[in-house]
């Protein structure tokens, strides 16, 4: 058995294979021997409870390298009728209805954020990208805390397409009644 021992403010201070500390969680072999061999380093990662499980904890790490894990590029959000994982921004007559579906992994990772994480949304026409009709930002921290969030919308009955700057997080735009 390999544990992870922290202290009460989630820093790692051992990988050990004994319980002999207050605060520990086993771990697999691979991410024991990746601290033990020092290709991950203690104070770049954090042990968290988990956001929806009560006294379930994970090991994170504390900088999350955006450029790496880029799932949705910047330009227009693609067109789908459903969502597995990510943001669903679903267009409807009278609002803009926002669907977490954002992982466990980066739901965490979001909780424990000291900084918030504000994207900008530009609604821009459906058949010429250059004309701005609205434009909407959201706190994807506040977001992830929430299942379902509801924004007043302008656009009525009209074709559009949302464009946002790229992001570790995978969006869809989905059509609704319009």
């Amino acid at each position: 058995m390999y544990y992870i021992h922290y202290n009460e403010d989630g820093e790692i201070t051992a990988a050990a294979n004994h319980t002999d500390a207050e605060f520990y969680i086993e771990t697999s072999e691979l991410l024991f021997d990746s601290f033990q061999s020092g290709r991950y380093h203690f104070h770049e990662y954090r042990v968290i409870e988990d956001v929806y499980t009560k006294g379930k904890m994970h090991v994170v790490p504390i900088v999350f390298d955006n450029e790496e894990h880029i799932k949705h590029k910047t330009g227009k959000i693609e067109l789908a009728d459903d969502c597995d994982d990510g943001i669903q921004i679903i267009q409807d007559n009278n609002s803009w209805i926002v669907n977490n579906f954002i992982d466990y992994f980066t739901l965490t990772r979001l909780s424990i954020s000291e900084e918030d994480y504000i994207k900008e949304y530009y609604i821009v026409d459906g058949n010429n990208g250059f004309i701005l009709l609205d434009k909407f930002s959201l706190n994807i921290k506040d977001i992830s805390m929430r299942k379902q969030t509801v924004i007043p919308n302008t656009i009525k009955n009209k074709k559009i397409s949302i464009i946002t700057r790229s992001s570790h997080i995978p969006h869809v735009h989905t059509v609704g009644k319009i």
